[in-house]
């Protein structure tokens, strides 16, 4: 297993989740990763959402968030 963001790296949750396109190439290069690695899963830590952990989110969040 593997982790991504926490409290100083969720900066780029909100870009990815508000693009379809950046959703679609994150999902694409998690399960590449999870493969070549033989990893059997991740830990998506997206710290505080809209209000952010070290880095503020945006508004948006609470919507592409779900």
């Amino acid at each position: 297993m593997f982790a991504v963001g926490g409290w100083e790296n969720s900066q780029y949750f909100s870009s990815i989740a508000a693009s379809p396109d950046k959703r679609v190439r994150f999902i694409a290069s998690t399960l590449k990763l999870l493969d070549e690695y033989r990893m059997d899963g991740i830990d998506i830590d997206w710290e505080h959402p809209v209000t952010g952990g070290a880095v503020e989110g945006i508004p948006e969040d609470k919507q592409n968030y779900v």
